[in-house]
């Protein structure tokens, strides 16, 4: 059973995922169509070694005897990453329509 400090440590890495992203978002409307398709592909690299941070940030952790309970190969982290990318898409997906919305006044 997963346990209260598993779960506030996977909430503000989500938490601290998702505000970065809003961030991401508001600025990726306003700047230049060719920036834009070099900073998506940015931005879908760097979800992933934020996430491979945190998974090294749990081993040092452990090593510390800090133990938070992410189940066998950090199974919910993985869990928490996938639900990531999911959210980084639909973000996507309202960047292009927004610009396009803007567009086409």
């Amino acid at each position: 059973m997963i346990n209260m400090k598993t779960i506030a440590f996977l909430f503000i890495v989500y938490i601290v995922f998702f505000v970065l992203s809003i961030y991401f978002r508001n600025r990726m409307i306003r700047i230049k169509s060719r920036w834009l398709y070099l900073f998506i592909p940015c931005y879908l690299i760097a979800i992933y070694y934020y996430f491979e941070f945190i998974n090294q940030l749990s081993h040092f952790l452990m090593d510390k005897k800090i133990y938070l309970e992410l189940g066998h190969a950090n199974y919910y982290l993985l869990v928490i990453y996938l639900i990531s990318i999911v959210t980084a898409i639909i973000f996507i997906f309202s960047i292009f329509y927004k610009r396009k919305k803007t567009d086409g006044r």
